[in-house]
């Protein structure tokens, strides 16, 4: 029983420790649209950081800076992003096609799937917490009766201020703010909240499905927090929604974090504030080849 559970730890801390990698950028030469059929060059690498794409005796590098609104691409002629860009500059929105007249561009991996630090979550004392107030080991609502501790902080970042986040109203009164990867129970299966349309059925905790009437995208908001409950779903803004996001399997992550689980039932933490700044990227990309489910 030990032998086993020191090899899953092994293993969830091998997935963590891998995950230097953080964004993708892809750079379709010769059109203007991210056409999939034309010569197609992703570069892979952590974000803010400076990524070496020599090959043979001609140095180059690339540099993809997350900025509040997007990202700022640059090439280089050296292979430590040093002295002149190439000329090929790029400044586009995540998960969209740019162009810069002559190539096209497609990145991911700046945005972190959270809720502001100003969401709100229900207590078992009946009282009503911020995200940047919660403590490990609190027990919050994650259903119209139920609780459940927080085991684990997924990201908890009190400074950055993210334009991501998506805005649902609901016909209930309630209005859920979420990043716009992060999943949400709508219509009776788990979707990307940017994927949620006015008229979807969402989860009030209180009254039940209530309809989509009003969404608002790209919405200024300070604060990166994912926390994680024991039971995996957690009751945001009156609102139930998952702890997992699009980039995760829900069920799959979940499994991996039985030993963080575990091991909080014991009084310790396997991962401890390691993922509090950086998600698994490594995991994430690997997973986004996967098709989420419920």
């Amino acid at each position: 029983m030990r032998r086993t559970a020191g090899l899953c730890a092994a293993a969830v801390l091998a997935v963590v420790a891998a995950s230097a990698w953080g964004m993708q950028m892809c750079e379709y030469r010769g059109t203007t649209v991210c056409d999939e059929a034309a010569t197609k060059v992703c570069y892979e690498g952590a974000k803010n950081e400076c990524i070496d794409t020599t090959t043979g005796g001609d140095a180059s590098s690339v540099l993809v800076f997350c900025t509040a609104d997007g990202f700022d691409f640059n090439k280089f002629n050296t292979n430590d992003c040093t002295g002149p860009t190439t000329g090929i500059s790029v400044v586009g929105t995540e998960d969209s096609c740019t162009s810069n007249g002559d190539n096209s561009y497609k990145f991911s991996g700046c945005s972190t799937d959270c809720f502001p630090a100003d969401a709100l979550v229900e207590t078992r004392l009946g009282a009503r917490k911020r995200m940047d107030e919660i403590s490990i080991g609190d027990e919050v609502r994650v259903a119209r009766e139920l609780f459940s501790e927080v085991y684990f902080w997924g990201h908890k970042d009190a400074e950055t201020v993210s334009r991501n986040y998506v805005r649902i109203a609901l016909e209930s009164g309630r209005a859920l703010t979420i990043s716009r990867n992060h999943l949400v129970y709508a219509n009776g299966k788990l979707l990307r909240a940017d994927e949620v349309a006015v008229g979807d059925l969402l989860v009030d905790a209180d009254v039940g499905a209530s309809a989509v009437v009003q969404i608002e995208t790209g919405v200024a908001k300070k604060g990166l927090y994912n926390p994680h409950t024991v039971h995996g779903d957690i009751v945001v803004d009156g609102v139930i929604a998952s702890t997992y996001t699009s980039v995760q399997l829900s069920a799959l992550s979940h499994t991996l974090l039985a030993v963080e689980r575990f091991a909080y039932r014991l009084g310790f933490s396997v991962l401890g504030n390691m993922l509090e700044t950086k998600r698994p990227a490594l995991l994430s990309i690997a997973l986004e080849l996967t098709p989420y489910s419920n």
